[in-house]
């Protein structure tokens, strides 16, 4: 009895720190101010065996998700359109995410693995930046091609990946 009850012990503390490894290195990719209140979601996902810390995660408030993922559709880029789909459908199937007072928030956090920009929409959505970058009330638009990371208010970001989706089909009628 013993043994079972000291073996559950370990296996808790590994969790735990699992899941604070997962909340740093998402601290180190967003940046603290970003959305602090996503740190306690990715703890409890992790220690809900939810989430593992190489395991990449989309975090949106369930009114953004079909907008978004019809923004992500279209063209080359149904694959990471399922993909975000899948992942917001899973990752949030309770609810709306809360902020720190209780309140509903309008931010949104994108996050995908590298192997769902099949399209390279992430790489229009750093061209369109480039182009008109997004400073809105002193918290810009974040966007981190490396870690596949994309994060702002919904209504600027959705205007953002459209202007983006519309380059990349300008390109692609020019070449």
């Amino acid at each position: 009895m013993l043994v079972v009850v000291g073996a559950f012990a370990m296996m808790a503390l590994r969790t735990r720190e699992t899941a604070e490894a997962a909340v740093s290195r998402y601290d180190a990719v967003l940046g603290t101010r970003t959305m602090p209140y996503l740190e306690a979601s990715l703890a409890e996902r992790v220690r809900r065996g939810r989430l593992g810390p190489a395991v990449q995660v989309a975090v949106v408030r369930l009114r953004d998700a079909a907008a978004l993922a019809d923004a992500f559709g279209g063209g080359g880029r149904e694959q990471a359109r399922a993909h975000l789909a899948a992942v917001v459908l899973e990752t949030l199937p309770g609810g709306a995410l809360a902020g720190h007072d209780g309140a509903q928030r309008d931010d949104v956090l994108v996050v995908l693995p590298a192997h769902a920009d099949a399209g390279g929409w992430l790489r229009e959505v750093e061209r369109a930046l480039v182009e008109q970058p997004l400073d809105l009330d002193g918290d810009p638009v974040v966007l981190d091609v490396r870690h596949g990371v994309l994060a702002g208010p919904a209504d600027e970001l959705r205007a953002l990946v459209a202007r983006a989706r519309t380059a990349a089909a300008e390109r692609d009628v020019a070449s």
